[in-house]
């Protein structure tokens, strides 16, 4: 982030706010394809302070297996499969240089969690025919998918033995407290939270009781647009893709270490078969060391449609994979509705408890996010992106340079906006949760760091969205390949636009264009610019962005881009490389988030 500087005294000018359609000119000397010279700034003087203005205005399917409620006989078989696959191609050196400058931009991408699609989730919880309900299921807070993503959880308390439904209960809580504050690959944050599921059920049993009652275990993790999983016992993680339904993992159950037994000679597949103990469970919560756990050599990178089902045994013991095949045609809601209507159906008298979770990749949205460090020595911004089903948060946040500690301010602020952000979509609302950032990056101010930040905050829910915005970081919103608004920026060059002393298209080389009135951690009141939006029938394309992307792509660029893009990564990615033909050696660091929107 260049250094910047604001006063908050009175000063003539003209109050700013987000600007209409007709308001969003583009620069007269810009081109449309090719890069321009001239939209290199020169490198930015020494900032000054300047006033604001006074006023506002508003502007794979398995056999289904039964289940027998006991442990199986031990055996000490097992092994948990990974693979390592290396490649390696050799190129001309123009290209080298060209692929080894694509890897080293994507790797400095901001911190976006959260995959390219939304997520929708549908819950079915019931009790059937059983006395009790020893099934558990849990899906992680909205407001952890920003930085940790989503998780869910199913466990199945064995019946037949004692305690099992507050072994699930135990088994779930665990893995919803650990998730909170895991950090690190998410195949190792799963590992280290099934460990603290199984040692927190082998405590509540004792050492005493170990063996005596358990639980299975299925958990889901998505994050970066992955998703990986690990289960223990045999409840089932399954994918529904293109009309096929998958099964991912594999069951423990007695019945495996049978087949294996009549494949070395051992035994006969008959007698396998017909084992009345081949359903009993070989590793589960409850029998201190685990024996078996399940986890893939790789996660499943989730395309758009895919849905995702972790279910208990009384779900597929009840319904066949073409019966389950069918519910999860429908919407995750409406599925999961579907299969407690197909279980009821069945009239089974002893249909045990059936707990299932369904998480779909919803196709209406999708998104990206990048941030680079430029030629600077760090980078100042963030970006954080989240979405489930229908709800989409984002947010980008530049911090000042020249009042140091930029980078915290605009994390912090970031951060607190995202995880708080509850899906409500009002101006009032999203106006509170940005003061409540400004109150945060406040918080953290020293006697020799007066950090700030500019922010930019979209809220999209249904057919609704609101966007706010304080300094100079932008919001684009465009609909069918065409721009309709920017927000204006609250700086001394949107000033002059406003003032008639510069043109519109000039903004981009003014020699104040560093220089804004507004920022998060100022003295005084923060006014907080917002917009309400419903969205019209379309597809419309959000993009927020710092001064430091903005100014080196004009906004004709911009939908040409937008119109050539199959995705917002590759439209983030076509404005990019405008971006970096053009840059100094010394630019700013540069920040974006995009967002599609269907609503087709």
């Amino acid at each position: 982030m260049r250094e910047r500087h604001f006063s908050l005294s009175p000063a003539p000018g003209a109050p700013l706010e987000t600007a209409p359609p007709s308001d969003v000119a583009e620069p007269s000397a810009a081109p449309e394809t090719s890069p321009s010279a001239t939209l290199a700034p020169e490198p930015t003087p020494e900032p000054t302070q300047i006033q604001e203005p006074a006023d506002t205005v508003a502007a794979v399917t398995p056999e289904p297996v039964a289940h027998t409620e006991q442990p199986a006989p031990p055996e000490e078989t097992l092994g948990i499969t990974c693979g390592w696959i290396a490649a390696g191609a050799a190129l001309a050196a123009a290209l080298i240089v060209s692929v080894l400058f694509l890897v080293f931009r994507r790797k400095r991408r901001a911190a976006v969690p959260a995959g390219p699609v939304g997520f929708a989730l549908g819950k079915v919880h019931e009790q059937g025919a059983r006395e009790s309900q020893q099934d558990c299921f849990a899906v992680s807070p909205a407001e952890l998918e920003c930085e940790q993503g989503l998780l869910a959880v199913v466990a199945d308390g064995m019946g037949g033995l004692s305690n099992g439904d507050k072994v699930s209960q135990t088994a779930v809580s665990a893995m919803l407290d650990g998730f909170c504050t895991a950090c690190g690959e998410p195949g190792l944050v799963l590992l280290e939270l099934l460990g603290r599921a199984n040692q927190a059920v082998n405590r509540l049993l004792g050492a005493e009781n170990l063996t005596k009652s358990g639980s299975t275990l299925a958990a889901g993790l998505i994050r970066s647009g992955k998703f990986h999983w690990i289960s223990v016992g045999d409840s089932r993680i399954a994918l529904y893709r293109n009309g096929a339904l998958l099964q991912l993992n594999r069951e423990h159950v007695y019945r495996n270490e049978l087949f294996t037994s009549a494949v070395n000679g051992k035994d006969s597949f008959n007698a396998a078969v017909s084992n009345p103990r081949a359903g009993g469970l070989t590793s589960y919560l409850g029998m201190g060391n685990l024996k078996y756990i399940d986890i893939p050599a790789a996660p499943v990178d989730i395309q758009p449609g895919d849905k995702f089902i972790l279910m208990s045994d009384g779900v597929y013991n009840a319904l066949g994979p073409d019966e389950l095949g069918s519910a999860l045609k429908r919407p995750a809601q409406d599925a999961a509705e579907a299969i407690r209507r197909a279980v009821e159906a069945k009239g089974y008298v002893t249909q045990d408890n059936y707990t299932a979770i369904i998480i779909e990749a919803a196709s209406g949205e999708r998104r990206a996010g990048h941030s680079d460090t430029g030629g600077r020595d760090h980078n100042e911004d963030f970006v954080c992106i989240s979405a489930s089903g229908v709800k989409l948060c984002a947010v980008v946040a530049d911090g000042l340079g020249g009042h140091g500690g930029g980078a915290a301010a605009s994390r912090a602020a970031a951060e607190l906006v995202g995880a708080t952000w509850d899906g409500t979509v009002s101006e009032d609302y999203l106006s509170e949760l940005v003061q409540a950032a400004h109150r945060k990056v406040l918080s953290l101010q020293t006697q020799a760091c007066a950090m700030k930040t500019t922010i930019t905050f979209l809220a999209v829910n249904g057919m609704k969205a609101a966007w706010a915005h304080v300094g100079d970081s932008r919001i684009y919103h465009f609909l069918d390949g065409r721009l309709v608004s920017r927000t204006r920026d609250h700086s001394a060059s949107q000033i002059a636009v406003m003032l008639g002393t510069i043109t519109e298209d000039q903004i981009r080389f003014h020699e104040d264009r560093n220089r804004v009135y507004r920022a998060l951690g100022q003295d005084g009141e923060l006014k907080v610019e917002t917009h309400f939006e419903a969205l019209s029938p379309g597809k419309h394309a959000f993009l927020l962005c710092t001064d430091g992307f903005w100014e080196f792509i004009v906004e004709s660029e911009m939908e040409k881009d937008l119109r050539n893009a199959a995705d917002p990564e590759e439209w983030l990615d076509l404005m990019r490389s405008r971006l970096t033909a053009r840059v100094p050696s010394n630019n700013d660091n540069n920040s974006a988030a995009a967002a599609w929107v269907d609503m087709e």
